[in-house]
């Protein structure tokens, strides 16, 4: 990524961000990460996610391709694979997991469209597609594909988001 791009993602996440100075500080390190490659090269960098991290519990790694405009309203207990792949303008409440199936011999991670909202405790396992402008509801898991404008409440129940449709 070049420098241009990276400064996009983080004018974009601090302006879904703004009064969340932790998620701010969390993002804007996590960018200059992915602009090293994912190799943390300064030891500032490296020091204050360690202490983020053991302070909130936030593992979201720089491998994982995450579009601007990340939104982390209450930043404790985030997990998001570094094979995860999410889109534009997504929200992430805390103690979500987006992970790989460890049950399956297969390192994929769910790949989210844009514009996606997640819960409270939400779980998104596996190699799954999550559409645009979908709800994941408070401590639902989500094991399979979700179309585009679709609301997922418990294991998998899903329904239109009529809110968002064209």
């Amino acid at each position: 990524m070049t420098n241009e791009t990276i400064k996009n993602l983080i004018d974009s996440d601090k302006a879904r961000n703004k009064e969340n100075r932790r998620a701010k500080l969390y993002l804007n390190l996590l960018r200059r990460e992915e602009l090293m490659g994912g190799r943390v090269k300064s030891k500032l960098i490296s020091i204050i996610r360690v202490l983020l991290f053991d302070k909130y519990c936030v593992e979201i790694s720089s491998k994982s391709l995450i579009g601007g405009g990340l939104r982390l309203p209450h930043l404790h207990n985030i997990t998001v694979s570094e094979f995860a792949e999410i889109g534009s303008n997504c929200t992430i409440f805390h103690q979500v997991t987006i992970g790989v199936n460890e049950c399956k011999s297969t390192k994929k991670a769910p790949r989210i469209g844009d514009n996606v909202y997640i819960g409270v405790g939400a779980k998104l396992i596996g190699d799954i597609v999550v559409g645009n402008n979908c709800v994941i509801g408070a401590n639902a898991v989500v094991t399979k594909n979700i179309p585009d404008n679709m609301i997922v409440t418990e294991y998998n129940k899903m329904r239109v988001n009529y809110e968002n449709r064209d």
